[in-house]
């Protein structure tokens, strides 16, 4: 609001202002000299206008003060406080570029009054013109060094611009002057946060309170503002003040939950949302506060249920059904996804997480268009967009560095704090886009830096990558699915052809491979499954709870018929749910199967194993630009997916020498050089009759989840092969673990 204060007329019927008549806003300055009425009649009554018009402004009533100040402009032409007021409309009116110009044209009548000066700064300030109204600002402090109003608006202006420190010592002495202004409290409470000085900010607190700031809404406000820009950490400590005041206050309990989630610690964000609802068992804020605890923990299933009984108490708030979507998403309904985001944006057009959701539905969907709409509607709405940026660049091809890097490094500029998470996805998203420019040399140290960035998230959540573990797992494998093992073991198991498992580094053409198998009218992609993992981690859990000591292979020779067809009948059970009855073959594409092929053939003799194959280096590079949902320790180091690129290279070795069951490979290079060939390999390896739909495989319209969901949309291209030589320079690391030449052309 620009600054107003109570005109005075003279007895002499000349007019000026009152020297120590502080500026209007919502309360009048008590120290304020009390005006004289002009004794002379015609004086008196321009006298009268002039508190009218001050009043209107005052109030709102812009059309009673155009009135007046129509009225003013004759009676006192050329007169300095006529001209404020004018600015002062026309700022209330939205036009702040005429205000600007009748508030110089005041300043340049009468040059010695400050007020004018803070009034055009507010001017500027509103048209974007920060550094013209800390100028202006900084006159008006010169003429009016203690001025708090002046002092507390520079604050503010610092403030914008991100210098902290400056706007904490213009705010301390505004409070000087004037230590009774709650909102200048609040501001420099705010400030000392924004400035790094957490302790600080808390110290001041009690002497805040003592003018008036209330203590709890003071620690409520500031905390909030730290969740809104993902500094959980910090706003922890607010919470925890605030709940020193009140230990049974809701919106602190609630806070603190949500806060604790931000810095992921669920199980102790669960205790505060537990005790509201042990208050109010209807609490919806408490109640998804316990689905945020459930997502965090990988517990959908529970999520699921709470945040449906959060829409059977607030039926028409849109949140609750986009995190539904999130988690419909997660479980591969992507009909169910769709409808979820869709009634969102019903109820709130411009959520920006249902539009987010909404356009990775619609990416699986190979709807790109329609996805990249629906990212542009989130773009500059959501905390952390990082994660935006990433899913956008990975569908968009028409990029600049003109435009899409700078777009993406000003957003990340803007963002006062970000999440590692966030800043993690930011990096993976300038590394695509310097791929796609052709700068390896910079796409190479966005992905060092994301990589890193996601080292140390993975490794706060227990996932390292172990070079002599993983070797031991291998030697293991070796030691139990021998020949022998096989052959004493031969009518084991289900003797079901319908799972086709296709196996190989992430990146190596899973994805495409799956695809086009799952093209033919007889065959269903599932995608990647995780129920293998489940089956043998849950065995693993079972047998440690009853006090067993062996991990996954080590049990496998314990087993027996009965227990070899009960893992076998779950599995098939788990594809009878995705794909129903009638497909012949159901494809499972989780690539790290490869680690579980010596129990897939045991339970399923008659199984079909797909490997794919591609070359290392392409390979490994591409793991290790990717952003995986998957917890791949290995892929954010480049010696470390070199180092598990040999290890899968040598269990493969093992299997084609002892597996007893059908057992094909496709080499992507080969698959990409001679599509049909290859192709009526493959199909007549999966025991099915020709179908050329297995050509058109671009066309099939099925959901695909993982980072391949553009390129298998497209014909058979080649220009993913030998794709790492413009690398080479930069990636020696992982050549030198995979034992190959920056040269190397074969």
């Amino acid at each position: 609001m620009i600054a107003r204060r109570i005109p005075a007329v003279s007895a002499k019927g000349t007019y000026s202002m009152s020297k120590r008549a502080e500026l209007l806003s919502s309360t009048r300055d008590p120290n304020a000299q009390t005006i004289a009425r002009p004794s002379d009649p015609k004086a008196a009554g321009i006298h009268r206008k002039l508190l009218d018009c001050q009043k209107a402004l005052e109030t709102g009533k812009l059309g009673a003060a155009g009135k007046l100040l129509d009225e003013l402009r004759v009676d006192l032409p050329g007169n300095a406080d006529v001209r404020q007021m004018d600015g002062i409309l026309a700022h209330r009116q939205g036009n702040h570029e005429e205000a600007a110009a009748r508030l110089r044209e005041a300043i340049k009548i009468d040059p010695t009054r400050a007020q004018h000066y803070l009034n055009l700064a507010v001017a500027y300030r509103a048209m974007g013109q920060a550094g013209d109204a800390q100028e202006t600002l900084r006159a008006a402090l010169r003429l009016d060094p203690n001025s708090p109003a002046i002092h507390r608006n520079l604050g503010n202006l610092l403030s914008d611009s991100g210098d902290f420190e400056a706007s904490v010592t213009h705010y301390e002495k505004s409070l000087k002057t004037r230590p009774g202004h709650s909102e200048t409290w609040l501001n420099y409470l705010f400030a000392l946060v924004r400035a790094g000085r957490l302790k600080d900010s808390l110290a001041r607190l009690s002497e805040a309170e003592e003018h008036g700031v209330e203590r709890i809404q003071a620690l409520h406000a500031v905390g909030q503002w730290l969740l809104q820009r993902a500094r959980g950490a910090d706003a922890v400590a607010y919470f925890a003040e605030a709940l020193q005041v009140d230990e049974g206050n809701r919106e602190s309990l609630l806070s603190m939950g949500t806060a604790l989630i931000q810095v992921e610690r669920p199980k102790d964000a669960d205790f505060f949302f537990d005790t509201v609802l042990e208050e109010n068992p209807d609490d919806v804020g408490a109640i998804s506060g316990k689905a945020a605890v459930c997502i965090q923990q990988g517990r959908h299933g529970e999520a699921r249920t709470y945040l449906e009984r959060c829409i059977e108490l607030a039926p028409k708030v849109a949140k609750f059904y986009g995190d539904l979507a999130a988690i419909a998403f997660r479980q591969d309904d992507m009909d169910e996804a769709e409808r979820l985001c869709r009634r969102a944006l019903e109820l709130n057009p411009d959520l920006p997480s249902a539009h987010s959701m909404l356009a990775s539905v619609e990416k699986t969907h190979g709807n790109f268009e329609a996805a990249i709409e629906h990212f542009d509607k989130a773009f500059g709405k959501l905390q952390q967009e990082g994660g935006l940026f990433n899913n956008l660049y990975s569908i968009k091809k028409d990029i600049s560095e003109e435009d899409d890097v700078a777009v993406i490094l000003s957003r990340l500029e803007a963002q006062e704090t970000t999440s590692k998470s966030d800043l993690m996805a930011y990096n993976y998203a300038l590394g695509g886009v310097f791929d796609q420019l052709n700068s390896p040399e910079r796409a190479t140290f966005y992905y060092k830096a994301a990589n890193e960035l996601r080292r140390i998230e993975l490794k706060a959540q227990g996932h390292i990558y172990n070079r002599d573990q993983a070797e031991k797992i291998i030697q293991a494998n070796e030691n139990i699915f021998t020949l022998e093992f096989f052959e004493a073991r031969k009518g084991l198991g289900s003797d079901s052809e319908r799972p086709v498992f296709i196996v190989g580094m992430p990146r190596s053409g899973t994805t495409l491979t799956e695809q086009i198998v799952s093209s033919h009218p007889q065959a269903f992609g599932a995608g990647e499954l995780p129920k293998m993992n489940e089956l043998l981690s849950g065995h693993t859990r079972a047998l440690m709870a009853d006090g067993g000591q062996k991990p996954y292979p080590l049990w496998v020779p314990d087993l027996g018929d009965e227990q070899i067809r009960e893992f076998a009948d779950k599995y098939l059970e788990h594809l009878k749910e995705l794909a129903g009855e009638n497909p012949i073959r159901v494809t499972d594409k989780m690539p790290h199967n490869f680690m579980n092929v010596g129990m897939i053939a045991l339970m399923f003799p008659n199984a079909r194993i797909i490997h794919c194959m591609r070359d290392p280096v392409d390979t490994c590079l591409s793991c290790f630009r990717q952003n995986f949902a998957m917890p791949h320790a290995y892929s954010t180091n480049l010696a470390d997916v070199g180092h598990h690129h040999r290890q899968y290279q040598r269990i493969m070795a093992h299997w084609r020498k002892v597996l007893p069951v059908k057992f094909y490979e496709v080499q992507y290079e080969e698959l990409v050089k001679d599509q049909e060939r290859v192709t009526r390999e493959l199909i007549d390896f999966c025991g099915l009759e020709w179908d050329d739909a297995c050509l058109r495989f671009n066309e099939q319209k099925r959901d695909i989840k993982t980072a391949s969901v553009w390129q298998v949309r497209q014909p058979i291209y080649k220009q993913s092969v030998k794709k790492w030589k413009p690398y080479a320079p930069y990636i020696g690391e992982m050549l030198d673990e995979l034992g190959i030449s920056a040269s190397d052309e074969n």
